[in-house]
């Protein structure tokens, strides 16, 4: 969102602390530029550069022979294809280009023929999700922290290099986040129950973090009688969710024989040696209205 000044004061701060590093940031559609941004007159410290124009423009170090070009979102939205045409200065030394985007409402681009254009390495952001092509040049460092429950897996930033004679990148992700979201897969047979359920999910838990927070999943079969809530078992543990996709274990031929007279005996008589997961849809639908 929209950065209040003390916002910009405590990272600004926290930016001032690393020097001699170098901090080069952009303004993304969510915290975009706007008339009354506190971004406009904000005075950063002698080691940040914002690149808050509306154009692709660049910053050189020269000590350390390095270019990275950016602009800022003034704007929601970019529909147009701003870093297509962008190409790095022809001065020799490192060019990144600093982007953000990649969806049709956000700066679209195809990272294949964006990295065409030859700059040394492409750092983008806006997809959550941390991504590295094949060959190192373009990457998503995705969110610091999980922003929502979808945002699955560990979330960090990137730690690069770029050899000056050859141009290879090495790059290696940094865990930074404390928790993540995990789905997570419990399996149910004929013999579970709630508890049963509920203790290894537990299990699971314990093995892949109590500081996490769970989507759980229930896989598998489980006997007619049975419909599992582990829930009231778990309340300690960081669950947000509980789907159960288990499927009934029927007894085909004792269903066969109680209902001969009836469509229920009638399906599965003729489907029991045709289309096995057909004759579990039609059964199991036809049991559920006799309910």
């Amino acid at each position: 969102g929209q950065p209040l000044k003390k916002d910009l004061k405590e990272v600004n701060y926290l930016f001032e602390k690393i020097r001699p590093v170098r901090v080069v940031l952009i303004a993304g559609n969510h915290d975009y530029i706007r008339k009354d941004s506190c971004y406009r007159n904000f005075t950063w410290a002698e080691n940040v550069t914002m690149l808050n124009q509306t154009q692709i423009k660049s910053v050189t170090f020269a000590d350390i022979q390095t270019t990275v070009y950016g602009c800022s979102y003034h704007t929601r939205e970019i529909r147009d294809g701003i870093y297509d045409g962008c190409k790095p200065d022809q001065n020799g030394g490192i060019h990144i280009l600093l982007g953000h985007g990649g969806d049709a409402t956000h700066a679209p681009f195809d990272y294949r023929t964006l990295i065409k254009n030859g700059f040394d390495y492409y750092a983008f952001g806006h997809i959550h999700k941390p991504f590295v092509s094949a060959d190192r040049k373009f990457a998503y460092a995705g969110s610091l922290e999980p922003t929502d429950r979808n945002d699955y897996g560990h979330r960090g930033y990137l730690m690069g290099k770029i050899d000056e004679e050859t141009g290879k990148i090495s790059l290696k992700f940094i865990a930074a986040a404390k928790r993540q979201y995990i789905r997570l897969l419990a399996e149910c047979d004929q013999q579970s129950t709630s508890q049963s359920v509920a203790e290894d999910i537990r299990k699971l838990i314990i093995e892949n973090g109590e500081q996490n927070i769970y989507q759980v999943v229930l896989r598998g079969i489980r006997d007619e009688a049975i419909s599992f809530h582990p829930q009231p078992y778990l309340r300690d543990k960081n669950i947000i969710g509980l789907e159960d996709q288990t499927q009934v274990s029927y007894d085909y031929e004792e269903l066969e024989q109680s209902y001969s007279s009836s469509i229920v005996g009638q399906v599965i008589h003729d489907l029991k040696d045709e289309d096995q997961q057909a004759m579990f849809f039609a059964v199991n639908a036809l049991m559920r209205t006799k309910r």
